[in-house]
């Protein structure tokens, strides 16, 4: 029984772990709120896991953007004229 206890433990911790980043996740919402498009694309492309997390999951939410327009403006944002 040993290895299942070990199973379960481990699967334990990982829960806590996902619901560790997403509370993370939404505290890094949270501080970004106010930022425009342009700032959350900008935000997107540096930090750490959570803060680009963040800045991804408000873009969608925010401004309704799909993954791919988020990874297209996000690889294009500098090439404007």
């Amino acid at each position: 029984m040993g290895f299942f206890d070990g199973l379960k433990n481990l699967a334990q911790k990982g829960i806590e772990k996902g619901k560790e980043f997403a509370q993370n996740v939404n505290e890094e919402k949270e501080d970004m709120a106010y930022l425009s498009k342009e700032e959350l694309l900008r935000e997107y492309g540096r930090g750490s896991f959570t803060h680009k997390a963040a800045a991804f999951m408000l873009l969608k939410e925010s401004y309704g953007m799909s993954d791919e327009e988020i990874k297209y403006e996000f690889a294009n944002r500098n090439k404007r004229y």
